[in-house]
């Protein structure tokens, strides 16, 4: 019988968000390659390691939601999920009721009446 120690489950899970993170970068690269220079490797890096671990807090598993979550971030604000000017972000995000995508889409749809607003 094969078993899986807990420090070996926890290398897993570390493998998969530096994989993650990998990835997110590589998004605002592929998607924005201006952006990505403007900021450098070292600033996309961290702050797709932010958006990552962000959103594991909010439950928002798939990766094509955490790659919105990340671009919200470029356009709101690193933190706006904590900004006292975007009060809905902190609702939706923390509302256990919601699934990540839900709260991904109400993000987006807020976000945008937002912005439209300002």
């Amino acid at each position: 019988m094969l078993t899986i120690r807990k420090e070996q489950m926890e290398a897993f899970r570390e493998a998969r968000f530096e994989r993650l993170v990998e990835r997110v970068a590589k998004h605002l690269r592929d998607t924005l390659p201006d952006a990505y220079t403007f900021f450098g490797k070292e600033t996309v890096r961290s702050s797709a390691k932010k958006a990552v671990s962000r959103c594991r807090r909010y439950s928002v598993n798939v990766e094509y939601d955490v790659f919105r979550y990340f671009n919200l971030m470029f356009v709101l604000g690193f933190d706006f999920d904590t900004d006292s000017g975007c009060p809905w972000a902190a609702s939706i995000l923390n509302d256990p009721m919601l699934t990540g995508t839900v709260k991904m889409d109400l993000l987006n749809s807020e976000a945008r009446a937002f912005l439209d607003r300002r």
